[in-house]
């Protein structure tokens, strides 16, 4: 007597997994910066995930005083390095600083508001304080 026949159960086709594309990160303006800005965009990225976190401590600052100073204290001298080196690229280069000064000329910023003291802040030279 023949065995009663079991269906095969349905087998899916193997798909291969997708291998994740990376795409490079943007370089500088400046290819002598671009390291320094591939250094400051990873660290402003951690600093972006912890900054979408609320603070375990607020020692009685503001939650947006605790985060610049988190910014400060892990990004801000890879910031300074950074536009330093764009400052001395873009003063090298003419045609750039004159298309900079023209759009400064045609949208020019009216308010500081926050900026002062910040890396922001135009007046601040990239010097650390």
């Amino acid at each position: 007597m023949e065995s009663p026949r079991v269906p095969a159960s349905p087998r899916r086709p193997h798909t291969p997994t997708p291998t994740p594309t990376l795409t490079p990160a943007p370089r500088s303006l400046a290819e002598e910066c671009t390291p320094l800005k591939q250094r400051y965009d990873s660290c402003f990225n951690l600093w972006f995930e912890g900054y979408l976190q609320q603070p375990l401590d607020t020692s009685g600052m503001t939650r947006a005083q605790i985060k610049a100073a988190e910014y400060e204290r892990y990004c801000g001298a890879a910031w300074r390095e950074y536009q330093g080196c764009l400052r001395k690229a873009i003063a090298a280069n003419t045609n750039l600083t004159t298309l900079l000064d023209q759009a400064r000329e045609e949208h020019p910023l009216h308010t500081m508001d926050g900026l002062e003291g910040t890396a922001w802040d135009p007046n601040n030279k990239g010097t650390a304080d």
